[in-house]
């Protein structure tokens, strides 16, 4: 499947109209961007399959590798717990309460982004649709890593492991404000936070 035809499932989707199938299959697609994510980053794959870890140990993994970053980690742990109360209750129905919990996890950059594509909008309004935004953007957030990782790599060696470390993460802010641009015409960095990210990439390529 391409980026183009998986983008398209996603969108297709979270557009269904029960909040149960907007959160199952949100939560799906999500857990499949992390297995990506992490079997981009493991040099030997056959040691752990990523598909036989829980939901919250991936998101960890992935924040403990500094695959995302760590103020994004907590918005998805508490979307886990949103679909694990689905999963457990038959009269869940997901209410005003329940989103603003999610917004309150968000990181800064995703609030960011969020609210700039929320500007004119009442959650009272529409409380489903500000959760498929979420989940929106914690999808292209994964997608963004995964690309970035495939392009740029991950092995690294102890003496080189902070810079390395800096250079993905660097890499990966770019590419994601890139990437909302392009899908929602809206920045993923306030214009502050933007010029120091360039700023470090620069002093990286200046002291190779």
């Amino acid at each position: 499947m391409t980026n183009e035809e998986k983008e398209r499932s996603f969108l297709d989707n979270i557009e269904k109209k029960d909040p149960l199938q907007i959160v199952v299959r949100g939560h799906l697609f999500l857990e499949n961007e992390l297995i990506h994510l992490l079997e981009a980053t493991f040099p030997q794959k056959d040691c752990l399959d990523p598909s036989d870890l829980r939901f919250p140990m991936k998101v960890k993994l992935v924040g403990a590798l500094g695959l995302l970053p760590k103020e994004s980690i907590s918005s998805y742990l508490k979307f886990n717990s949103l679909r694990n109360k689905f999963a457990h209750r038959l009269d869940m129905e997901i209410t005003t309460e329940e989103i603003k919990k999610i917004i309150n996890s968000l990181s800064k950059q995703q609030f960011y982004i969020f609210e700039k594509r929320n500007k004119d909008t009442n959650i009272e309004e529409d409380h489903i649709e500000y959760l498929r935004d979420i989940i929106s953007i914690m999808f292209v957030e994964l997608k963004s890593a995964v690309e970035n990782i495939k392009k740029k790599g991950y092995l690294i060696t102890d003496e080189k492991m902070g810079r390395r470390l800096k250079g993905i993460l660097v890499n990966y802010n770019l590419e994601m404000n890139d990437k909302m641009k392009q899908i929602y015409g809206v920045e993923a960095h306030e214009p502050e936070d933007f010029k120091r990210i360039k700023r470090i990439k620069q002093e990286l390529e200046e002291s190779d």
